[in-house]
């Protein structure tokens, strides 16, 4: 259902017009005792990118999205007999861009997909900003 505002210029569209909610699948998690601290991260890289490729249904007047990016800090608490562990599960994108594969880096010239982006910080400065010993990172899942 198409409405306007009150100025009547913008159309705005209800909710309900465009999305249909599905109900999520069951959660199931075997039985634990451990727990783990997740801690999300800000990389600094911002991605100006089509819509299209992240989200469905675009909404009209929103084909472009300013993307944030996150990477997540995994840390299992220290144990009476074990240290603490850590992993990070993704590290963003690199600050210096120009250096990627030449197939992505073409793909940024291009602008395929991307139409822009701003990274300010690699992720190692960004850790070690926020105190995280880098040697104490056991292992980066990286896709």
């Amino acid at each position: 259902m198409k409405n306007t505002n009150n100025r009547g210029k913008i159309p705005t569209y209800s909710k309900m017009s465009i999305f249909t909610p599905i109900q999520p699948p069951p959660l199931s998690f075997p039985a634990s005792d451990s727990t783990v601290t997740v801690q999300a991260i800000d990389t600094t890289l911002r991605l100006y990118v089509r819509s299209e490729n992240f989200l469905e249904p675009v909404i009209p007047g929103h084909e472009i999205y300013n993307c944030p990016t996150m990477a997540f800090l995994i840390t299992l608490p220290e144990a009476p007999t074990a240290p603490a562990r850590r992993i990070l599960f993704d590290a963003g994108g690199r600050k210096d861009y120009w250096n990627y594969s030449p197939l992505v880096a073409g793909r940024f010239e291009k602008g395929v997909n991307v139409k822009g982006l701003r990274c300010d910080m690699g992720i190692h400065e960004v850790l070690e900003q926020g105190g995280v010993d880098l040697e104490g990172l056991e292992s980066v899942i990286w896709r």
